[in-house]
């Protein structure tokens, strides 16, 4: 099994980093009993997919692949939604016409639980809207698409790492049970053993602080802009 995106699928982020084997692709490879080759790799963004992972994608023998993308498109300043489209669709379209099967993921909400104004979420939210609705339109017979937003357990803090943006190992397993059940659904795979996990505790406000104060900050001042003080504003929760 092919994994592609970004940090989601390999488990590294900024001051956040899981092993591959507990990712939701790691626990769903285990699970349906797969051999995984992660392409994904940290920040990457659609764009990013598109030339430098699905290259090498198409150069493996049929398998399955699986799609996670997008999150870091829509926390640029610069959105284009005709180009994302387009790139979309020659990753969607090709991964499918290569390999014996492709999982893609539909977007959930990044700023459920973060500390934004409500105008920074209708931004974020409008993107991840154009996201999904890219997705549906591209999706063929024979792709599995799970859509992340139904998920209820994303929906609680232990579902989340310390930066409230990269799924918990309960997150992860979250994530991986559902896609093994859109790909039994779907009559594609057998019923997969993704086996559960407690959800544990969440991080404390000491952890959420200090991972604010060394990562939070540079990233937004590095990548974000758009995001202002919403991470600062954790030290105040």
């Amino acid at each position: 099994m092919l994994s592609l995106g970004d940090s989601f699928s390999c488990g590294e982020g900024v001051g956040v980093r899981l092993d591959v084997s507990r990712t939701w692709t790691g626990v769903l490879a285990a699970g349906i009993g797969a051999e995984l080759t992660v392409l994904a790799r940290p920040g990457a963004t659609t764009c990013d997919v598109r030339t430098t992972q699905l290259p090498l994608a198409l150069g493996v023998a049929p398998a399955w692949a699986t799609l996670l993308v997008g999150l870091n498109d829509v926390f640029k300043t610069r959105f284009d939604t005709d180009r994302m489209h387009a790139d979309l669709a020659e990753l969607i379209g090709r991964l499918h016409s290569a390999h014996a099967g492709l999982l893609v993921a539909r977007l959930h909400d990044p700023c459920e639980l973060l500390p934004l104004s409500n105008r920074l979420k209708t931004i974020v939210g409008c993107k991840v809207a154009a996201v999904n609705a890219m997705i549906d339109s591209l999706a063929a017979p024979g792709i599995v698409v799970v859509d992340l937003s139904r998920l209820a357990a994303l929906r609680r803090r232990e579902a989340w790492a310390v930066d409230r943006l990269h799924p918990s190992p309960f997150g992860h397993t979250a994530i991986a049970a559902a896609a093994a059940r859109g790909l039994a659904a779907a009559g594609t795979w057998p019923a997969g053993d993704v086996a559960s996990i407690s959800c544990g505790a969440p991080p404390t406000r000491l952890a959420e602080c200090r991972w604010v104060v060394r990562h939070g900050v540079p990233w937004v001042a590095r990548r974000a802009p758009m995001l202002g003080n919403a991470f600062t504003a954790m030290l105040n929760q």
